[in-house]
């Protein structure tokens, strides 16, 4: 192993969460992303997605939450297909995710929030991804997964700009969404030189 970097170590042993992609919604064109947005509360809440005692095996948690209201806010900022198709394996990426880094959050209005950031793998059907997401967790000890900061790109394809696409906004480098792929980038190293000779999968 390439012991000059321990996460990205971590990170490349960690196992991968995997999906079709149609467990949610059939991809079939043309596709209405509207009426797709509003499959995804409801088929969550079918399979008993929303709870707190969700595993995070890296740093042992027991007790990280899916919340309605974490997940509305995720499908409200840049959800395309992918995104949504994520969301099918939350478990999974939960359970799997390394955990990268964990500083203050940086919005006012939660001085007293601590936000762990994390990275996983993930395949949708032939497709692998990189997902970058955030546990919050409060002053009473409350953690809880915020898909809002989350961001998938391609695994060759990552750069600091990551969710800029569909954000309609000339600010995207300085969202939320770019700043965790890019401490993610930045922690482990990720390049594309680095990827072609040292691919997360066999």
């Amino acid at each position: 192993m390439n012991t000059d970097n321990e996460l990205r170590d971590k990170f490349d042993v960690s196992p991968v969460a995997r999906i079709t992609g149609d467990e949610i919604f059939a991809w079939v064109e043309p596709l209405n992303m509207r009426e797709i947005r509003a499959t995804v509360i409801p088929w969550m809440e079918t399979q008993g997605y929303f709870r707190d005692n969700y595993i995070n095996d890296d740093t042992e948690w027991d007790d990280i939450a899916i919340t309605r209201n974490g997940v509305i806010s995720g499908i409200q900022h840049y959800s395309g297909p992918e995104k949504i198709q994520s969301f099918a394996a939350l478990p999974e990426i939960i359970k799997n995710g390394i955990l990268i880094k964990t500083k203050p959050s940086d919005r006012e209005t939660q001085w007293n929030i601590t936000e762990h950031i994390f990275a996983a793998k993930l395949d949708i059907g032939d497709k692998s991804k990189l997902v970058g997401f955030v546990v919050k967790e409060a002053s009473n000890g409350r953690r809880y997964y915020d898909h809002e900061m989350s961001e998938i790109k391609n695994l060759d394809g990552l750069s600091p700009h990551a969710g800029a696409a569909g954000l309609n906004t000339g600010k995207a480098y300085q969202t939320r969404q770019g700043s965790v792929i890019n401490i993610i980038q930045e922690m482990l190293k990720i390049n594309t030189q680095k990827i072609n000779s040292n691919p997360f999968y066999p």
